[in-house]
């Protein structure tokens, strides 16, 4: 180029320039920008009418140039030039040398590829970061026979630069303007003056502090201020800021409508370019919420605390290396524990050891507690065991594994428990023995009172036999309904006490019923008709002759029975009644024994089964006897899986029953 080229080539690519620069200031987006940049350069005179170029941009993710603006260019070129690896082509090479490069125009194609193009020259020029890293390539074709000119490729170095420059800061401000509408969203944001005038105030200040933006600008922040904090308060918080520039915090703000609110709060000094106060930046969080739940969070801790202090055991706790968190004073108190040792942070293994150390009577299972830890989530999550810290004081520790790992004890004072329950072992086996020796007795007493007696009624069996008069035989009588019924009582006590111990044990045989029951009525019959007394027998047909069953316990009941029947039956009858219910191979057997007697009161229904119990009233002591016999029944009844009822009412006399289950043995 000729001097005055030059400097009209000057003019023209400062005036590009400044264009390029006023067109950044747009809010194009980054493909539009480099398009119309692209056009700009292409209108540089010494191009003439060849305008034609594209720009790549380098791929995030690989060294891979795509072609993001082209202005002229054949569709062959974009098509084939859409995507270009570093190293390939011209434009690949520049941009892996990241240096200019230019190429004059041959004779033949440059690229055999790209069919029916006239070949032609060219700038690749790369376009480079602050760093050096490549962003692109800057392509300019030139027009047949153009040479290379240093004050193009000056000019063109310069503009490569400024579009990088450029990407550089749209990026920049794109990601400012993304992060600004983030906090923006999710943050309080206002800026104000030196005097704390606020001069701007983003909608979600708005939204928390109940005020519209026309409200608050021109508004001084002490508009807000709760009351909350004192002048102190915000004092130090300007001191900060003088002397830091910076002070983060927590505020109690007041909104339109009265309410509280919290923000967590961030304040900037903006300064200016002498080094002043301008103003303040802030940024706040709202966490209200938050603090509301911590302050909750606080009051229950307290509570908890409280509770913990107040507890009648101890109680402490543990993290996952079995160090102490915490524990209450019952429990130092209980093992007489100094401050140092239930200090947090005491290794459990320290504590045992300065409770052997300083008590002389401590014994524990505490090494449980270290087996069980081996066993990790196979142990039990709860266990308990018990510790003798004095001569007489034993502490019951229940153990209590927690999901992360920690865990918690309890520790309870047991002493007073543990010498109730040697005092119940020692009163029980006491009893034991007592009831043993009562035992022994009875068995001794009844064989040394049984042998003399039945003597007795041998003598008096053969003097009534022996020709006495009339007056002696009434003697002898009464001496041997005496001695009888002396026997009966030792026979009772002795049955009784082998049914209190347990040893009666059945028996069971095929046998028949009506023989057995005839057997017994006629055992009484002749008492009975000695008082004037009818003595019944009643069966009901189809009751088998042959029953499964104990025919000796079932003797004993309805003899017992009869006997008192018979006893307490002056004028009438009594009536031994057979029912039977069922075919085939168990029958339903109902015996009932049926008098016209005195009768029971119905209050002394519920006491007649109970040992050595009468009905009161003169009419039934004078009958004798220990009131062992219907408790031996019951108690008969109650083996073989039978129940035994009465219903009565005074003069009208009683209804003795009990039902068994019997195998039919065949009819």
């Amino acid at each position: 180029m000729k001097p005055d080229e030059n400097a009209q080539s000057l003019f023209e690519f400062q005036e590009i320039t400044q264009k390029i620069l006023h067109l950044s200031r747009s809010n194009s987006n980054p493909k539009a920008f480099l398009l119309e940049s692209l056009r700009l350069i292409l209108s540089a005179s010494w191009l003439k009418s060849f305008q034609k170029g594209g720009i790549f941009i380098k791929s995030e993710n690989a060294d891979i140039l795509e072609m993001v603006a082209a202005v002229n260019l054949e569709p062959e070129i974009e098509t084939r030039c859409a995507q270009v690896r570093f190293g390939h082509c011209l434009c690949g090479l520049a941009a892996q040398s990241k240096t200019l490069r230019f190429t004059p125009c041959g004779d033949k194609r440059y690229d055999p590829h790209l069919k029916n193009i006239t070949p032609r020259g060219q700038y690749n020029v790369p376009i480079l970061d602050k760093r050096q890293g490549v962003l692109g390539v800057l392509v300019i074709y030139l027009p047949y026979g153009h040479r290379e000119n240093e004050i193009e490729t000056s000019f063109l170095a310069m503009i490569s630069d400024l579009i990088g420059a450029l990407i550089e800061f749209k990026k920049s401000r794109n990601e400012l303007g993304l992060l600004k509408s983030s906090i923006s969203r999710h943050m309080i944001v206002s800026r104000s003056d030196a005097e704390g005038n606020i001069v701007y105030a983003n909608e979600k200040f708005c939204r928390v502090s109940g005020y519209s933006q026309q409200e608050l600008i021109g508004q001084n922040h002490r508009m807000l201020n709760s009351g909350y904090h004192k002048p102190e308060f915000f004092a130090a918080m300007y001191k900060t800021l003088a002397k830091r520039g910076i002070w983060s915090g927590t505020i109690r703000n007041k909104a339109k409508d009265g309410t509280f609110y919290w923000v967590e709060t961030t304040i900037v000094a903006v300064k200016n370019l002498l080094g002043k106060p301008d103003g303040y930046f802030s940024v706040r969080k709202d966490i209200t919420k938050i603090h509301s739940q911590k302050l909750e969070l606080a009051r229950k801790n307290r509570e908890l605390e409280l509770a913990m202090e107040n507890m009648s055991h101890g109680l402490c706790y543990f993290d996952q290396n079995d160090r102490l968190i915490g524990c209450n004073s019952k429990y130092a108190q209980i093992y007489n524990l100094p401050d140092a040792i239930t200090a947090p942070g005491t290794p459990y293994t320290d504590i045992l050891k300065y409770w052997k150390e300083n008590n002389r009577h401590f014994t524990s299972n505490h090494d449980k507690y270290f087996t069980n830890k081996r066993l990790g989530n196979m142990a039990p999550r709860c266990w308990k065991t018990t510790d003798k810290i004095n001569d007489n004081q034993y502490i019951e520790v229940a153990f209590q594994r927690l999901e992360d790992g920690c865990w918690l004890s309890t520790h309870s004072d047991v002493s007073e428990k543990m010498l109730r329950e040697r005092e119940l072992i020692t009163a029980k086996n006491d009893a034991l023995a007592g009831v043993k020796e009562k035992s022994e007795f009875l068995s001794i007493i009844s064989h040394e009172l049984r042998t003399p007696l039945n003597g007795v009624l041998g003598i008096a069996s053969l003097l009534s036999t022996s020709g006495l008069d009339e007056e002696q035989q009434k003697l002898v009588g009464i001496i041997r309904e005496s001695g009888e019924s002396l026997l009966h009582t030792i026979n009772s006590i002795f049955d009784y006490k082998k049914m209190d111990a347990g040893k009666v044990k059945l028996n069971l045989e095929p046998f028949d019923l009506k023989e057995t029951l005839t057997g017994i009525a006629g055992l009484y019959a002749g008492k009975a008709a000695e008082k004037g007394v009818w003595l019944d027998l009643d069966f009901a047909s189809g009751l088998p002759q042959k029953l499964l069953g104990d025919e000796k316990l079932i003797k004993v009941v309805v003899a017992n029975l009869v006997e008192n029947a018979v006893k307490f039956t002056e004028e009438g009858r009594v009536e031994i009644a057979v029912s039977c219910t069922g075919t085939g191979g168990v029958m339903a057997v109902e015996i009932a024994v049926k008098d016209t007697g005195i009768g029971i009161g119905q209050d002394e229904i519920g006491n007649i089964f109970r040992v050595f119990s009468q009905e009161n009233g003169s009419d039934t002591r004078k009958k004798g006897g220990a009131g062992l016999g219907l408790s031996i029944a019951k108690k008969i009844t109650n083996l073989l899986d039978g129940s035994l009822e009465v219903t009565s009412s005074p003069g009208a006399g009683s209804d003795f029953r009990f039902s068994l289950n019997l195998a039919n043995c065949g009819i």
